[in-house]
């Protein structure tokens, strides 16, 4: 049974681990800067909102495809470039909806989203998004039900990425299988929460969006599409990948055993020591 060989244990080009660091860092002051200084009274909300909207999705979406760029010199095949593409998408996905679906479903279990406006700054990266679709402010069930979803999706894909990182200092290609199986799942789940997302308002008529903030432009075709839209699309190209990465191991695996079985039961003949 003759396989093309894929490495997924390679390391990764130096160009593209820093790029990857470089995006940490740069989330992390795009978001805690302009809160702090809503927080501060330094900076308007609306505007600083629409600021963080935009620049946020630097962090987010460079390295996705900073993932399938090889280095001069390096050769990775499609599979290969995909497995990183992978790894990549399963903690930007899990980060956001650890980081921001968490804590606004305790918030709102507690009511404090209930109604917040521009004064509650503390809540200022929830409250942002929710005077553009106004589920998130009135306590919504069918938002609460989807976003529980989308949180127990995410917890399930960063562990799932920590098994995975665990799998590739192993070096050995069996144990990618089970964290990838769970990522498959986890995407799988949270893929269909987009999508109810998306589906529900558009059967509402896009009632629930408000565009007086900043512009039926901005709130619309950013904030409800843009923002949203990355989840819906990249799924599409990590699950397929995902699932054909499962089914080369599997492949990979039985054809090892195969020439196992094969050498177990003709050995080779050694000679003679005529010594």
């Amino acid at each position: 049974m003759e396989i093309k060989a894929h490495n997924f244990f390679r390391p990764w080009a130096p160009h593209r681990i820093r790029i990857y660091q470089l995006m940490l860092i740069l989330g992390v002051l795009i978001t805690f800067i302009p809160w702090g200084g809503v927080v501060a009274g330094i900076f308007d909300p609306r505007l600083s909102y629409w600021a963080w909207g935009i620049l946020i999705y630097i962090p987010l979406l460079v390295p996705l495809f900073v993932a399938w760029w090889d280095a001069p010199g390096e050769n990775r095949t499609q599979l290969e470039r995909a497995f990183e593409f992978i790894v990549i998408w399963f903690p930007v996905t899990a980060s956001s909806q650890i980081t921001w679906e968490i804590p606004y479903l305790i918030l709102d279990a507690l009511g404090y989203m209930n109604g917040a406006g521009p004064e509650n700054v503390g809540l200022w990266i929830w409250w942002g998004y929710g005077i553009v679709d106004t589920r998130y402010l009135t306590s919504d069930p069918s938002i609460f039900g989807m976003e529980c979803v989308a949180v127990l999706g995410g917890l399930t894909l960063f562990r799932a990425f920590l098994q995975l990182r665990k799998a590739m200092q192993s070096g050995d290609q069996r144990n990618l299988i089970a964290p990838l199986w769970w990522g498959f799942f986890s995407l799988s789940l949270m893929w269909g929460v987009v999508l109810i997302y998306f589906i529900e308002e558009i059967y509402n008529g896009f009632g629930n969006l408000k565009y007086d903030h900043y512009g039926y432009a901005y709130s619309f075709w950013y904030v409800f599409v843009f923002m949203n839209i990355w989840w819906a699309i990249a799924p599409l190209i990590a699950l397929p990948y995902t699932r054909k990465i499962i089914d080369y191991l599997y492949r990979s695996e039985l054809a090892r055993e195969l020439t196992s079985k094969s050498v177990s039961e003709n050995p080779a003949v050694v000679p003679a020591n005529k010594g």
